[in-house]
């Protein structure tokens, strides 16, 4: 069995304005850079046939290259306490799109058996996972860094990821590169 996910990872420049932003919260579990991405599609436990089908599916999805632009800081959830930080994006027409092909991803997984995902879209790019984080420490560091923005990057294809379970937490592995391309 292999637990997988579709995701976008940021070039190494994106990636160093990210962890610079990754201190000031005490108990934070901040994302280390080889693991710092964007995840498009989370797929779970799949058998290792399954998986190859997936990719097979995925590298027949139509997508054009798009600009994204890292920019803003959050959290989630929005009430309550405080689980996860994140930085957001930004690209108005670009970011419609990948909302458009991520439904297409859904869509081509569906096809296969996958059930879709139900949760709605909110690109972002973990950067902390919390437990008991001090209300105040977590709003410094939203306050602290509400102006971020990084320049914006080429993402030229998608990357299909192994996540495997450590005690340490997950540690993620490259399966497949999918270039982004039009496909008639």
């Amino acid at each position: 069995m292999q637990r997988l996910f579709v995701a976008i990872v940021p070039p190494p420049a994106i990636i160093d304005r990210l962890v610079d932003l990754q201190w000031g919260v005490r108990r934070a579990r901040w994302t280390s850079p080889d693991q710092v991405h964007l995840t498009l599609r989370f797929i779970g436990e799949v058998r290792d046939d399954e998986a190859v089908a997936l990719e097979q599916a995925l590298r027949r999805v139509p997508g054009r290259p798009l600009t994204l632009q890292v920019k803003g800081v959050g959290h989630f959830p929005p009430k309550g306490p405080v689980r996860s930080l994140w930085a957001g994006l930004q690209s108005e027409d670009d970011l419609h799109e990948l909302g458009a092909l991520r439904a297409r991803i859904d869509g081509a997984f569906a096809a296969l058996g996958l059930a879709r995902d139900p949760r709605r879209f909110v690109p972002h790019i973990t950067l902390a996972r919390l437990s008991h984080a001090q209300e105040e420490h977590v709003a410094e560091w939203i306050v602290g860094r509400s102006l971020f923005s990084a320049p914006p990057f080429e993402v030229n294809h998608l990357v299909l990821m192994r996540s495997v379970l450590q005690r340490s937490g997950s540690e993620y592995e490259v399966v497949a590169r999918v270039p982004l391309r039009e496909i008639p």
